[in-house]
């Protein structure tokens, strides 16, 4: 029996994964640098600690690691506050599984303080029962951590949740962990989706079908 649902944030609620290029291209620019093409593949997968570290000495940033966080944060927050909008018919299922009695959490990455921001600007803050972040946890999505917790606390047990997750690394832990995955398409996977279809439950290509999904999970 499903209990609840897990949501990423960053490309599954908001459309905001096009936001983070921008992001270290501001950044660097202040020091002369330029990222490199796969920086946000490399750096994704490690804790907030393991990226401002290695963003320091591979691009020789004059500033302490947690100085070089409080830059980078400080440039991504304008992008919350101000320009994010939410993926196209997102309304639609958060509408229909609170119809359905289950709670919802929410698995982030990114940082509490602009997802809370983004969340009231957009009026969803009221959908999420709970928000886990992998600073506040101190891990990465390349441990099931997160998502554990996430469950936890809508008082389910793993097989009893479904993520939503859209990044191949990421539903590799929640396939491994024996989390049930719906894989979420955006433009910023699309060169891993053949494996992230093998991972996963069920693959969306957008949210326009709840019915679809209700289906693959007999809610």
């Amino acid at each position: 029996m499903i209990k609840g649902v897990i949501f990423d944030i960053d490309g599954v609620v908001l459309d905001s994964m096009w936001i983070w290029e921008d992001v270290m291209k501001r950044f660097l620019s202040r020091y002369g640098a330029e990222p490199d093409s796969d920086l946000m593949k490399r750096i994704v997968q490690m804790t907030f600690a393991e990226s401002s570290v290695f963003i320091k000495e591979h691009y020789n940033i004059p500033k302490e690691p947690e100085e070089i966080l409080v830059e980078i944060f400080d440039v991504t927050r304008e992008f919350y506050d101000n320009e994010i909008e939410l993926k196209s018919g997102i309304m639609i299922y958060l509408d229909a599984l609170r119809d359905r009695g289950l709670g919802i959490a929410a698995a982030t990455a990114s940082d509490r303080s602009y997802i809370e921001a983004a969340f009231r600007r957009l009026g969803i803050e009221s959908y999420f029962d709970a928000v886990f972040t992998c600073r506040e946890l101190d891990t990465a999505k390349t441990e099931p951590l997160i998502y554990l917790r996430a469950a936890e606390s809508l008082g389910a047990d793993k097989d009893e949740v479904i993520v939503f997750e859209d990044s191949l690394y990421a539903i590799d832990t929640l396939n491994k962990s024996g989390f049930k995955i719906a894989a979420v398409r955006d433009g910023s996977s699309l060169k891993d989706e053949k494996a992230i279809r093998e991972l996963s439950d069920i693959y969306l290509e957008n949210y326009d079908s709840f019915d679809l999904f209700s289906e693959a999970f007999n809610l």
